[in-house]
């Protein structure tokens, strides 16, 4: 496995020749980086490229030591990561949800309106506390009516 880091690299970098957003920060040695300016490989050969790299990870076994196996599911993540920017930068249209889970191993939360709506209360409650001087004008205690309370406090 130790030259399929330098194979990703590699690719990050021919893929920053076509997404400028894909590397942002190197501090590799200046001579890969160089090398991947000057070639400006297509970017269907660094997809196809990247496919490959993606293909031998995943045909490798998981290590049995901790670091080991963590280094693999890292560099995978980032392979799929790497896969996707390419085919984001090729045309491809992704979701929101797809590309943050494919980019950031993330996907936001969804909730009902009826979760917003129950949060409310303590949020304006919240900019109260905020926008209100303690002292001359306390915020009112949890269990007030929020309308009154807002009301109250836009009156003065």
């Amino acid at each position: 496995m130790d030259e399929l880091p330098l194979v990703y690299v590699r690719l990050v970098l021919a893929l920053g020749v076509h997404d400028p957003d894909a590397v942002d920060a190197y501090y590799g040695p200046p001579d890969l980086q160089a090398e991947a300016t000057a070639a400006a490989r297509p970017l269907a050969d660094v997809t196809r490229d990247i496919a490959a790299l993606r293909a031998s990870l995943d045909a490798l076994a998981m290590p049995t030591l901790p670091d080991a196996a963590w280094r693999l599911e890292m560099l995978r993540a980032q392979a799929r990561a790497l896969a996707t920017r390419a085919a984001i930068r090729g045309g491809q249209r992704v979701s929101f949800d797809e590309e943050s889970a494919a980019l950031y191993d993330a996907v936001a939360p969804t909730h009902t309106e009826e979760y917003f709506a129950s949060s409310l209360p303590s949020v304006i409650l919240l900019v109260l506390s905020e926008a209100v001087d303690p002292v001359a004008q306390p915020v009112p205690a949890a269990g007030t009516n929020v309308a009154v309370a807002v009301i109250e406090y836009l009156n003065g």
